[in-house]
């Protein structure tokens, strides 16, 4: 076609890749060869029969397909590593963070819900959340807790919306049950962030987010004393908490003068738990502390095939600030959340030239299908040489075209025949990075009837 897609390059030729539970894992083809090439073959097997099996009738046709994949899935796991962009990449990182809520925008409190919330009658007196700027004040040595209320963080986007989402706009996507809504699949992967005045007293603040069962603590004293805990309780630790950080101790700052602003950042991103004070990284786990447990991908291959992501529904994501013996106030507060990528199924695209023959599979790279891109190859008949595989997707993961469904062999790669791996990007096919936003969020005004004709000048910008 003459359209040219701007989408992310998550996965590179070399690599085996698949999505679990919203990330990004990748084996390198080369460690996997050196230890059970066999592994290897069989990928390449399941993808040219999977190709066979279309317009079959979907997982009825490939009963032994699944299975073969299952053994597969098991036995690729030791070599999966989850794909973090920070803090090696933090730009790119930067790039993905979605708003979740930021305070410097307060809604209509007469229509909307969301806020932070006092929790109980002595935190109300302590914290002022009403205004842009937050206040608190209380010269109790209990900690007072305000936490994030009326919406859930989940992977819920207000733009590109199809019929999965209800009228209402609750956060409930229907489809993979016919029974029932499933929800939007909640988001552990946050960054809190916001500048911090303290003014007086000897006390401290904590903030607390986790991801599934697993919950994070950090504390920060006015006198430079800083914790960050970790509650695991599937971790196997003595107590269940251990303290994060590269030395598993407490680390000790200069004391926070009065009214001095401080700017804090609390993340946690693909199994890696960071607090940033003033630009600089001053806890940060290690794979020892926080990583992806191979049980626990192993339970969420084993979801029901009609709910692939269904482990990440453990637990919904809460984000708590509390303060204790204190006078401060903070502003710009902002929760964000990572991109969170969809395990989802093939489904119809008016996009095609015809039905999707593949209607019904799991799409490619997905939960439970790994998809191996191979390097630029000579093919057998050694007159051609095939380019190097890519593989992409989209921000908007729920309403997303991208390498997981594409399914149209083109004319231009109708040359490859069998060779070319639908899903996959040739390296052939790659026209440059993007490198300029020109027309982001048009305002829409009545004068237009409603469509984004006018651009927000002010966020057009150069991409790095």
């Amino acid at each position: 076609g003459e359209t040219n897609f701007i989408k992310r390059l998550v996965g590179l030729p070399g690599e085996v890749l698949v999505i679990l539970d919203g990330d990004i894992y990748t084996a390198p083809i080369d460690e996997i060869e050196r230890t059970k090439p066999e592994l290897i073959a069989q990928l390449e097997s399941l993808r040219e029969e999977v190709y066979q099996h279309r317009g079959g009738g979907g997982h009825a046709a490939g009963e032994s397909i699944t299975e073969r994949y299952r053994k597969l899935n098991e036995e690729l796991l030791p070599f999966l590593k989850i794909q973090r962009k920070w803090p090696e990449a933090i730009r790119a990182q930067q790039s993905l963070w979605s708003n979740v809520y930021n305070h410097d925008f307060l809604p209509n409190p007469d229509k909307s819900r969301v806020c932070w919330m006092p929790d109980g009658p002595s935190a109300k007196r302590a914290w002022d959340t009403s205004k842009r700027e937050i206040s608190f004040d209380s010269d109790s040595e209990d900690y007072l807790h305000i936490y994030f209320a009326g919406k859930r963080i989940s992977d819920f986007y207000a733009y590109n919306r199809d019929d999965r989402f209800d009228s209402e706009q609750l956060g409930y996507r229907a489809g993979r049950h016919a029974s029932h809504n499933q929800p939007y699949q909640p988001v552990g992967d946050l960054r809190l962030r916001f500048t911090w005045f303290p003014e007086a007293g000897s006390g401290g603040i904590k903030l607390a987010m986790n991801r599934d069962r697993d919950r994070f603590v950090a504390e920060i004293g006015v006198d430079g004393s800083v914790t960050v805990t970790g509650y695991q309780p599937d971790a196997g630790l003595a107590g269940g908490k251990q303290i994060i950080g590269q030395d598993g101790k407490a680390v000790k700052l200069p004391p926070f003068y009065a009214s001095q602003p401080v700017k804090i950042e609390f993340l946690n991103v693909d199994y890696q738990v960071a607090l940033v004070i003033d630009d600089q990284p001053v806890v940060v786990s290690t794979d020892e502390q926080y990583a992806p447990s191979i049980a626990k991908l192993k339970k969420i291959l084993q979801q029901p095939k009609d709910s692939p992501n269904a482990e990440s529904l453990v637990e919904h994501s809460n984000v708590i600030i509390s303060a204790r013996d204190l006078k401060c106030r903070i502003r710009h507060l902002v929760l964000e959340r990572d991109i969170y990528y969809l395990s989802d199924f093939q489904k119809d695209s008016a996009s095609g030239p015809g039905p999707n023959p593949y209607v019904g599979w799991p799409g490619w790279g997905t939960a439970g299908h790994p998809i191996m891109l191979r390097r630029e190859r000579t093919v057998e008949d050694g007159r051609r040489i095939l380019p190097a595989e890519y593989f992409m997707l989209g921000d908007n993961s729920p309403g997303s075209f991208d390498s997981r469904f594409w399914w149209v062999v083109g004319p231009h790669l109708k040359h490859q025949g069998n060779d070319y791996q639908v899903g996959t990007v040739p390296e052939d096919q790659l026209i440059g990075r993007a490198f300029f936003v020109y027309w982001p969020a048009g305002y829409r005004s009545p004068l237009t009837g409603g469509i984004g004709l006018v651009p927000n000048v002010g966020q057009m910008r150069w991409i790095r």
